[in-house]
């Protein structure tokens, strides 16, 4: 049996001085390949190509997330670890701002997971915090949802209502909605792979004056075709 070249032979297992010994056997860093946790992205991405592996997992731990080396070992070959099945959650604040500006800026609530898989929505809650000024405008002036691939025009559109202007961005106190738009379950609304999830408005609406905020809370899997 040939010895592997460039290598230093090992005849036992590594391990520390006894049972009781508590220091490390090894540093994960180190290694090529295999499992790392790094702080973030600027750590993950300045590993080397000597310590990198097609296939190694690194998890990043200023976001809780999993990347995995795949299809090669650049960076750009980075791809986040779904988990498969394991539910996700997103909290994303639409500014006043950001409400009156929706009819030409889209606001994203979930982003694209690429290539092969689709988002399915489990819930999404909403919170209205009035904050003094009510919107005005008209019934059509409401925050609609959709699949960022299906714009108006498009095949698959479906205009699905998320916050209606009647009864909450028209009120003045706050309020809680349950969004129960049919995601995954054949309800209205289409589902698209290769696209994320965003909030928007029809263009040319009247909505105005308001500075009430819109807070999304939603649970989702990211799942592959």
């Amino acid at each position: 049996m040939a010895q592997i070249p460039g290598s230093i032979p090992i005849t036992g297992k590594v391990a520390p001085t006894d049972t009781t010994d508590t220091f490390a056997t090894h540093v994960d860093v180190f290694g090529e390949g295999g499992y790392m946790t790094v702080a973030d992205q600027a750590e993950r991405e300045a590993i080397t190509t000597e310590r990198r592996k097609q296939g190694m997992a690194v998890f990043q731990n200023d976001t809780n997330e999993m990347y995995i080396l795949q299809d090669g070992v650049a960076n750009s070959n980075w791809t986040l670890f779904s988990g498969g099945s394991s539910v996700q959650s997103t909290k994303v604040t639409l500014t006043s701002t950001e409400i009156l500006n929706l009819g030409s800026t889209f606001k994203e609530i979930i982003p694209n997971p690429g290539a092969g898989k689709f988002i399915e929505i489990l819930s999404i809650y909403a919170l209205y915090s009035f904050n003094g000024i009510a919107y005005t405008g008209q019934n059509t002036d409401s925050i609609l949802i959709r699949y960022g691939a299906y714009g108006p025009g498009l095949s698959g559109y479906v205009t699905v209502t998320l916050i209606p202007f009647a009864s909450v961005l028209n009120r003045t106190t706050d309020k809680y909605i349950f969004g129960n738009i049919g995601f995954g379950n054949g309800g209205p609304i289409n589902w698209k792979d290769n696209s994320n999830v965003e909030l928007w408005m029809f263009s040319g609406n009247t909505l105005a004056n308001g500075n009430g905020e819109v807070t999304i809370y939603a649970s989702y899997i990211i799942k592959n075709l």
